[in-house]
């Protein structure tokens, strides 16, 4: 292989997810993982079947350098949007997006957090409303930003679900030293699930406490 090639492959290191996040791509892929150009050099990797002296001597220089920089954009999130309020999770958590898709509700199952199933790349995932879960629920609201709805597929250990946001922004990184504690005038369902601020353009941005958030979803599809 050829050093432009090892250079392409290896650019989630430099413009992507973990690096500065100044790949274009990220706008549609939303993360590394679900790029092309990832999978291309994973299978590239499993076809090896060993690993290089190389790549142990690059392991061990990255693992023996101290972390000195993490003050500056030490934190990689994915903002989104509900109704009029700003979110945030790691984006660890997201493994992809999608438009907007039926959600199929289940007798005697569905309730107000669990809508019932949603066929993504011909998978039935769980569907949950976030605005439940954070007390959005005005129905006299009334969306004239121009944002585009999008349904964001999240996974923690092995569990996957789905939930509509009204929009979602790229990746990006932001400092730990940035984050505030969250006000005390939120609301009773927004505290619960959130466990920093921080703000971006003078617009607060919850960052969710992934912790609480997937219990409450879990919990949900034993809810009848």
């Amino acid at each position: 292989m050829d050093e432009k090639s090892q250079n392409e492959i290896k650019c989630w290191k430099t413009k992507g997810v973990y690096g500065n996040l100044s790949c274009k791509e990220l706008s549609e892929y939303i993360h590394c993982r679900n790029c092309p150009q990832f999978t291309k050099a994973g299978r590239e990797l499993f076809n090896k079947n060993f690993v290089t002296n190389d790549l142990l001597d690059e392991w061990t220089v990255k693992n023996a350098i101290p972390k000195t920089n993490e003050q500056v954009g030490d934190i990689s999130i994915v903002p989104f949007r509900l109704k009029d309020e700003w979110f945030a999770l790691s984006t660890n958590l997201l493994i992809g997006a999608n438009g907007v898709l039926s959600v199929h509700s289940l007798p005697h199952r569905s309730n107000n957090i669990f809508e019932g199933l949603v066929n993504i790349n011909g998978e039935l995932l769980c569907c949950v409303s976030a605005y439940e879960i954070l007390g959005l629920t005005d129905k006299n609201f009334k969306d004239d930003s121009k944002g585009y709805k999008r349904m964001v597929i999240i996974k923690k250990n092995d569990d996957i679900f789905v939930f509509k946001v009204d929009e979602l922004l790229r990746a990006e990184r932001i400092s730990s030293d940035d984050l505030k504690k969250p006000p005390a005038t939120l609301t009773k369902s927004k505290a619960s699930y959130t466990k920093n601020v921080y703000f971006k353009d003078e617009i607060e941005i919850g960052i969710i406490n992934d912790d609480n958030f997937f219990k409450i979803l879990k919990e949900s599809l034993s809810q009848r």
